[in-house]
C-alpha cells in the first residue's frame, strides 16, 4: 500500500466516524484527490462530490470564484483556493472541502510562481478555513502526486488527526502494550511473543503515529493439511482504544496482505467478523471447502493471494500450535 492509499484510508475512517461528507475542488491535480479517496469501496458514505475546475472559466462558473480575484491574484494563489473551497461547500451538501490549484509543469512557471508551486485550502462549512502554499519538486506526475499527498495529509492535520506510518516490527517494540489495551486478557500479547520466538511470524507490522506505536498486526504460518504449506493466519490485530475508528486497523490489514503477497504467501485465513474482513477480499472459507481445527464456520474467512493456492477439494487448515491458545482463551 502506497502513501496516498494509507492517507486516503485514514481520511475515510475519520470522516465516516465523524459523520462528515467531503467535497473536492481541484485544478492541477485533475481530480487526483477525488480519485484517491473514491478508490475505497463504500466511499459514497463520506465523499459527496468532486469539482475539476481546470480553466478560470470553470472556476467562475462552477465554484463562483470572482473574476476580480483571478485578475488580481492569478489562479495559483491562496485567495483563489480559499474561494474554491468556499464555493465547493456552497454548491454541494458536504461539510468539509479540499481545494487545490498549482503549476505541475513542465511549462507555465514564472519567477514568482515557479513550476511546482501548489496552493491548497481546507475548509469546514460555516467554520474554519486554512490555506497554504507548497513548492513541490519533480516532474509533472510527481508534482501532481505530491500535491495529492499534501492535500490528504493537510486534511488530517486540519481535523486534528495525526497520520500513521506502517513498518515492520523491530525488537524492542512494545506491541504487548497495544494488545493489553485493546483486549480483555493477555492472550494476544503472549501468542505474539511465542510466535515470534519460534520464528513462525511471517509478517509482523506496527503502526506509528509520531513516536508512538498505536497498532500491530501479525500473520503467522498456516497450512492446508497434507496439501499446501504456503498459507498464513491473520491474528491478532490491535489498535489502541483511543486511536480506533481512524482506519488504522484497516491500514494494517491491507499493508500486511501486501507484505504477504511479496513474501509469496498463497492464501491467508482469519477467524473474525465477516462484515469487517469482506472489505479486504476475504470470503467464507467454507465456500472453498476449507474447515479449521476449532469448529468455527461463519467467522472463518479466507483470501487467495496466489491463484490456485487453495485446492479445489478444500481441506483442513492448521494454524501454528501457539495460535490455539488464543482461540481457546477467547472461547
Amino acid at each position: 500500500m502506497n502513501n496516498i492509499d494509507q492517507l486516503a484510508h485514514t481520511v475515510a475512517a475519520v470522516l465516516k466516524a465523524r459523520g462528515l461528507m467531503l467535497v473536492t475542488a481541484e485544478s492541477c491535480t485533475g481530480g487526483g484527490v477525488a480519485e484517491a479517496v473514491t478508490r475505497i469501496a463504500g466511499s459514497s458514505e463520506w465523499f459527496e462530490r468532486g469539482f475539476v475546475t481546470y480553466s478560470n472559466t470553470s472556476k467562475r462558473e462552477m465554484l463562483g470564484v470572482r473574476p476580480e480575484s483571478l485578475k488580481k491574484h492569478g489562479a495559483v494563489s491562496e485567495p483563489i483556493v480559499r474561494e474554491m473551497a468556499a464555493g465547493a461547500l456552497k454548491h454541494s451538501h458536504a461539510q468539509i472541502a479540499i481545494a487545490v490549484s498549482g503549476i505541475a509543469g513542465p511549462s507555465g512557471g514564472t519567477a514568482q510562481k515557479p513550476v511546482g508551486t501548489v496552493c491548497l485550502c481546507w475548509a469546514v462549512k460555516h467554520g474554519a478555513l486554512v490555506s497554504e502554499t507548497q513548492h513541490l519538486s519533480g516532474d509533472r506526475q510527481a508534482v501532481r502526486e505530491r500535491a495529492t499527498v499534501v492535500a490528504l495529509r493537510g486534511l488530517l492535520d486540519f481535523l486534528g488527526v495525526k497520520p500513521v506510518t506502517i513498518r515492520t516490527q523491530r525488537d524492542g517494540d512494545n506491541v504487548a502494550a497495544i494488545h493489553r489495551a485493546a483486549f480483555p486478557t493477555e492472550a494476544e500479547s503472549r501468542v505474539v511473543d511465542e510466535l515470534r520466538a519460534q520464528g513462525k511470524a511471517l509478517v509482523s507490522l506496527v503502526a506509528e503515529s509520531g513516536p508512538q506505536i498505536v497498532g500491530h498486526v501479525l500473520f503467522s504460518a498456516a497450512e492446508i493439511e497434507g496439501q499446501r504449506k504456503d498459507g498464513a493466519g491473520l491474528a491478532p490485530v490491535a489498535v489502541l482504544p483511543e486511536m480506533q475508528r481512524r482506519g488504522i486497523g484497516s491500514t494494517l490489514v491491507r499493508a500486511g496482505l501486501d507484505a504477504c503477497r511479496r513474501a509469496g504467501v498463497g492464501f491467508v485465513v482469519v477467524l473474525g467478523d465477516p462484515g469487517f474482513y469482506e472489505r479486504f477480499g476475504f470470503e467464507r472459507a467454507s465456500g472453498r471447502g476449507l474447515r479449521n481445527e476449532y469448529g468455527a464456520e461463519s467467522e472463518f474467512m479466507v483470501i487467495e493471494l496466489v491463484p490456485q493456492s487453495i485446492p479445489a477439494k478444500g481441506g483442513l487448515v492448521k494454524y501454528a500450535p501457539e495460535f490455539a491458545k488464543l482461540v481457546f482463551d477467547r472461547g
